[in-house]
């Protein structure tokens, strides 16, 4: 009796093993067929009444590029100052929240206008561009990926001692260089 027992459970385990196994496979081919059918087929996107078909490696494109929203831009300071104002410190936001999600670098160009000497230019270009950097690594950037350079007034944007052209070269430049 004791064997007649064994034998019927080693076939309902056999049993029991061999349906699982068939399934199984049946699943694995199904995922298969629908997975071969996903991958040779065409999405649609619907946008300004047009249809577009996107293939796969057209929606690898539309996937968001942080490092995209970094664009080179000019940060503007009074008269022998480095202090940041409103409109730089929202400017600078979008730039923070790019760079913490990106592997990208930029480089913070200082700039004075012609008054002072060129020592005292290059000093004030540096504190600018360090105060940019400070802003950007309160919000969260690492430091690593800001570099620091200060031309003073050695570059100017416009030529002149008036105002109005002076003001444009009291700033910092960012510029990105490159990726991580």
């Amino acid at each position: 009796m004791f064997i007649k027992i064994k034998i019927a459970s080693i076939l309902i385990i056999s049993l029991f093993i061999v349906s699982c196994g068939s399934t199984d496979s049946q699943v694995d081919s199904s995922y298969k067929n629908e997975n071969s059918q996903t991958e040779s087929s065409t999405v649609t996107a619907s946008g300004s009444g047009e249809d577009a078909a996107l293939s796969g490696s057209d929606m690898d494109k539309s996937i968001p590029n942080p490092a995209e929203d970094i664009t080179d831009d000019v940060y503007y300071f009074e008269y022998d100052q480095s202090s940041i104002n409103a409109d730089t410190s929202d400017a600078l936001d979008v730039v923070a929240t790019a760079l913490k999600n990106t592997t990208a670098t930029v480089r913070l160009e200082g700039h004075a206008d012609e008054r002072g000497t060129r020592e005292y230019n290059m000093a004030l270009g540096e504190r600018r561009a360090n105060s940019v950097k400070r802003y950007l690594t309160a919000q969260g950037v690492m430091a690593s990926q800001i570099e620091v350079i200060s031309y003073g007034e050695e570059n100017p944007v416009t030529q002149g001692s008036e105002e109005n052209l002076m003001v444009k070269n009291r700033r910092v430049e960012l510029k990105t260089t490159a990726s991580l």
